[in-house]
């Protein structure tokens, strides 16, 4: 397990673990995902991952409270968010977010993720926004996002909403028990190309993983 004081950098994205005399990079779902081969340069552009982000920063607003609905209907990206306020009003089961934006870390694993909600919808869950098409990587994300904030397997239902710029969505629940063994075996990939002990702390320390 690694220990020490756990820190996001948002400027950056570094997920980081603060100890007396020392400071460790922990990876994030992006990188294992890429390492393992889930993530095409091509596929996912800059603008893209702009777009997601202001998307994901307004709908946490919108969340929490900070910000009125009707000025968010007059930018440009009002489209996704449309669709995002359609799903909160139209969901089957109530949708109660208890977790908003926020970093969450996996101490025995040694990595760490962004996690956009968790709460409740039909039963405890984790949720992922996505502005883009579907990609084989989301329910992989979606495991790793579950490892994250659970510490282990568990029975949180996956989700991931994918926000339309035509105002609709489209929910998908992960339910392939397979999605863990990927996630594990991504972050095995990334251990084995990347990992480097002085920066990301002692592999002894971490619970093994498939090969």
């Amino acid at each position: 397990m690694l220990r020490g004081r756990f820190a996001f950098d948002p400027e950056s994205h570094v997920y980081s673990l603060y100890g007396k005399r020392y400071r460790y990079i922990v990876p994030g779902t992006t990188e294992i995902l890429r390492a393992a081969g889930y993530y095409a340069t091509a596929f996912y552009t800059r603008e893209g991952r702009e777009r997601g982000s202001a998307i994901h920063r307004l709908s946490a607003a919108l969340d929490l409270g900070l910000v009125d609905v009707d000025k968010l209907m007059r930018l440009s990206i009002s489209g996704y968010l449309r669709a995002f306020v359609r799903f909160k009003e139209e969901s089957t089961h109530r949708f109660d977010a208890e977790w908003i934006e926020g970093a969450v870390v996996n101490r025995r694993l040694g990595f760490a993720t962004h996690v956009d909600r968790a709460g409740a919808l039909g039963g405890p869950m984790v949720l992922n926004l996505k502005t883009g098409s579907p990609s084989p990587a989301d329910p992989v994300q979606s495991a790793l996002e579950l490892l994250a904030l659970d510490g282990r397997w568990s029975p949180r239902r996956r989700y991931t909403l994918y926000l339309g710029a035509n105002g609709r969505y489209k929910l998908v629940e992960h339910v392939n028990a397979g999605d863990e063994r990927s996630a594990l075996e991504a972050l095995g990939i990334w251990r084995r190309n990347e990992h480097q002990e002085s920066r990301h702390g002692r592999l002894a320390l971490l619970d093994p993983v498939p090969a």
